[in-house]
C-alpha cells in the first residue's frame, strides 16, 4: 500500500481516537469514534472507502454521544497491525507508535497530513496570551494531549522535519483522578504553524475553531 496524503491522514486519525479488535478467525474490527456527524459521514466514510476499498458502517451511539465508523475486514486489520504495527486492544493506547513508513518519509505534505490526522482526532485549539509593557499579544495554539509520551516525541520529530516545530512533550497540568494515568502534551504555537496545519485538516468543527483562533490573534495596537 503506497503512502499517500489520504492514507497518512487516516493513519493519524486511527492512531488517535480509534480501536482495533481481533478475535482470531472470527472477528477483525476497526472503529473510529467522533462526536461530529459531518466528520464521520462526509469525511471518514468516503475516505475509508477510497483508501481501504471497503464500505464502512456508520451509526450514532447514544451512550457515548459519538458517531462510530466501523470496518469489519481481515485484510484491513492485518494491514494495520502487521504493516503499520498498530497494536490491537487496549495496548494500542499505551504501546502504539507512529508508523515507520511515516517517520522515514521525506514528503512534507505526507508528514503534515499525518500530523493533521492526529490533530483532528485528539487535539484542541485555543488562543494564548502574553503581556508586555506594550500590551497583550494573542496567538493561536494547537494542543495535543496523550498518555503515550512516545507518540508525542515522534510527532515532535516529525513536526521538526516539516518545519512546523512543536514544543517538546511535557507533563500535562490538569486535575487528575486517583486512578488516572499521567498525560503529556505538545503544542504548535503561532499563526504560521497553525495556518499550515489547518490546510491539511478535514474535521469541520475543529478546523472552524482553529481558523477563528487564527483570525482573533494579533499584536496590540
Amino acid at each position: 500500500m503506497k503512502i499517500t496524503k489520504d492514507l497518512a491522514y487516516l493513519l493519524g486519525v486511527i492512531g488517535g481516537d480509534c480501536s482495533i479488535y481481533i478475535k482470531e478467525g472470527k472477528e477483525y474490527t476497526l472503529r473510529i469514534y467522533d462526536k461530529d456527524k459531518k466528520f464521520a459521514k462526509n469525511v471518514l466514510v468516503p475516505l475509508t472507502k477510497k483508501v481501504f476499498k471497503v464500505k464502512p458502517r456508520v451509526r450514532f451511539v447514544k451512550e457515548r454521544n459519538s458517531w462510530y465508523v466501523t470496518i469489519r475486514s481481515k485484510n484491513v486489520i492485518k494491514t494495520l497491525t502487521r504493516k503499520f504495527k498498530y497494536p490491537a486492544g487496549q495496548s494500542k493506547t499505551y504501546e502504539g507508535r507512529v508508523p515507520q513508513q511515516i517517520l522515514n518519509c521525506g514528503n512534507l505534505s505526507i508528514i503534515i497530513s499525518h500530523i493533521a490526522g492526529w490533530v483532528d482526532a485528539e487535539a484542541s485549539s485555543k488562543i494564548k496570551t502574553f503581556r508586555t509593557e506594550y500590551g497583550t499579544y494573542k496567538y493561536p495554539c494547537i494542543e495535543l494531549e496523550l498518555v503515550n509520551n512516545k507518540i508525542l516525541e515522534e510527532l515532535h520529530l516529525l513536526s521538526k522535519k516539516a518545519n512546523i516545530l512543536s514544543t517538546r512533550p511535557i507533563k500535562a497540568r490538569r486535575k487528575y483522578r486517583k486512578d488516572q494515568k499521567q498525560r503529556y502534551v505538545i503544542c504548535w504555537n503561532g499563526v504560521g504553524k497553525c495556518s499550515l496545519i489547518s490546510k491539511f485538516m478535514r474535521h469541520p468543527t475543529k478546523l472552524l475553531k482553529l481558523k477563528n483562533c487564527i483570525s482573533s490573534s494579533g499584536r496590540p495596537i
